[in-house]
């Protein structure tokens, strides 16, 4: 186990650390998903606009992620060369109700495979927000709408795993990096994620 500095605990140990970016379209939700970790304020280092690290606990395994939100680079569509230095993994996130950020998943990953090293790992994440007073979305009526199968079939011709993540749902969140987690571990490493993700889907 490796023993590192944090900004609140000078001797927190890790057993693997992993770099994530949160890239996708403006108003996908990778903010929403951004300010999400930390809402069990449970093993949160360091937190700025952008950048947080994050702890999980995955069967015994202290994994640290380095996460960056991309967003105040969506308009531009161009993601500082920096962000990619060292990342191993990445989530492709977009609103189920615009079918304009689902088309544009396939811009991301593209910008994601040719900015990020051979090895970086993606997952796609559809993000459903909240609907106000729980009313469904006048969206959700109409063609706009993206169903969880175009998803999931978008993320088997990619080649990266799929899942769906509620607005404000640490559940949910903790499992996105879950998936991202066994994408990114190392084979020794591997077994242990493999068991951890069985373990989560049977629950």
């Amino acid at each position: 186990m490796t023993t590192i500095s944090s900004a609140e605990d000078n001797t927190t140990p890790f057993d693997a650390l992993y770099k994530v970016l949160l890239i996708g379209d403006e108003g996908s939700g990778t903010r929403a998903i951004f300010d999400t970790i930390d809402d069990d304020n449970q093993f949160i280092a360091e937190a700025g606009d952008d950048y947080k690290v994050k702890f999980f606990d995955i069967l015994d395994l202290m994994i640290k992620f380095e996460i960056w939100n991309t967003y105040r680079y969506m308009k531009s569509r161009q993601i500082p060369s920096a962000y990619f230095t060292n990342a191993r993994g990445a989530m492709l996130v977009y609103d189920p109700t615009s079918r304009r950020e689902f088309i544009n998943v396939r811009h991301w990953f593209s910008y994601v495979t040719h900015k990020g090293d051979q090895h970086i790992q993606v997952v796609l994440v559809a993000h459903t927000a909240r609907n106000e007073e729980g009313k469904a979305d006048e969206k959700r009526q109409s063609n706009d709408v993206v169903s969880a199968d175009e998803g999931r079939a978008l993320a088997e011709e990619l080649g990266v795993p799929f899942c769906s993540v509620r607005e404000g749902c640490t559940e949910d969140v903790q499992g996105a990096f879950l998936q991202l987690y066994c994408a990114m571990g190392s084979e020794l490493e591997h077994s242990r994620a493999a068991e951890a993700y069985s373990y989560c889907t049977v629950m």
